[in-house]
Parts: structure tokens; C-alpha cells; sequence
């Protein structure tokens, strides 16, 4: 997680990409958490790095469910392990849901797999999810992904793009944030001409 998830951005890489919404909801976050860690009294116990290590690590691996009426996280170890496919699921091999009645989370095949073959599921079955929430729950996009993000300003899309970037040079969270911010201003005017896209 350290080297790619926006919620482990560093102050350095979210100033750079303040207009993002992902970084704006990365901001929120740690200022919500933070509070909670002082009011809890957790402080004398626990430094803040390590509480927001652990937030991160559980969001991530967590299926939304609903239980007994009510939406809650289910942490499944094992099935969280599973990585996901780009948006026409072609090679989606498994399904994965929960039973109520039961309280029973289910993982299964959806064809016949492999020895060796790498288990994929979807990570758009309880709802469609645009790159933001996938990079923000996640920290990855799905390339081609048809959930669209919501367009930006051109204003705020020419800080995002007109800056200095190196592919190359760039941190993983950086050249996430760049691949979003791309997404959030393919509709931006004048600045989306300006752009390489190449790039």
C-alpha cells in the first residue's frame, strides 16, 4: 500500500494534485480519522501511522454486504486476495455474494479453472464503480473502466495537466493521480488540446 495507494499519498504529491476529488476524499479521511484517533483516547496507545495503516488495510480488502438490514464492511481473509479483470470481465472466473439467512459469505467458480490459472472476480458486483472509488478503496483503476468519473472545471483540469510530469521518474501514486486526472478532463476545452496525451 505504501507505494501506491492515494490514502498513503504524501503531503508533497496530494498539493501537487489538490484539485483531484480522490485527493480532496484522501484529505477528509485522514482529518476525520485523525479526530477519532484523539477523541478515542487511542493516542496513548497507538501512533496515527499505524491506525491509518490499518484503516487502509481494511478498506481495501473489504466486500460490502448487508446484514440483517443494514450495509456493513465484511472482512474476508483468503477471498480478498483475489484480483479483478477490466470492465467486459472476460476473464472473470469467479463469484462471490452473501447470505443473509445464513450470514454466509460464498466464493465461487463460474467456469472450470485451470491448475494455475489466476482467480479473478469482479469488483463491480454490489455496484457499478468509476475509477475514483476504485482507486480510492482500491488504489488502482480499471483501464476502459464505463462508469465515468465526473468531469472537472477547466480551470482546475489546466493545474492538473499543464504541470511538469515524468512517467518514468514518477512515484506509483503520482502516476495514478495523473491517469485520474486525465480521466476527470477529457471534456476540459481548450486545456484536453493542449494536453500529450501520449504520454
Amino acid at each position: 500500500y505504501r507505494q501506491f495507494h492515494p490514502l498513503m499519498a504524501s503531503n508533497e504529491e496530494m498539493a501537487m494534485y489538490k484539485g483531484l476529488p480522490v485527493v480532496q476524499q484522501v484529505l477528509a479521511k485522514r482529518k476525520e480519522k485523525r479526530d477519532e484517533w484523539v477523541r478515542s483516547g487511542l493516542k496513548h496507545w497507538h501512533d496515527f501511522d499505524t491506525l491509518w495503516y490499518a484503516f487502509i488495510a481494511t478498506i481495501s480488502r473489504s466486500y460490502g454486504v448487508t446484514t440483517n438490514g443494514y450495509w456493513t464492511a465484511a472482512t474476508v481473509p483468503g477471498s480478498d486476495m483475489g484480483n479483478t479483470d477490466t470492465p467486459e470481465e472476460a476473464l472473470i472466473n469467479t463469484a462471490w455474494g452473501y447470505e443473509d439467512g445464513c450470514q454466509c459469505f460464498y466464493l465461487n467458480t463460474t467456469r472450470a479453472v485451470a491448475a494455475g490459472e489466476e482467480m479473478l472476480q469482479s469488483y463491480q458486483i454490489s455496484s457499478k464503480k468509476d475509477n475514483q472509488f476504485m482507486a480510492y478503496m482500491f488504489g488502482f483503476t480499471l483501464p476502459g473502466n464505463p462508469k465515468k468519473v465526473k468531469q472537472l472545471d477547466e480551470k482546475t483540469c489546466r493545474a492538473l495537466l499543464l504541470q511538469p510530469y515524468d512517467e518514468k521518474g514518477a512515484s506509483a501514486t503520482v502516476r495514478l493521480f495523473h491517469r485520474l486526472s486525465r480521466e476527470h478532463c477529457e471534456e476540459a476545452g481548450t486545456v484536453a488540446e493542449e494536453v500529450d496525451w501520449t504520454g
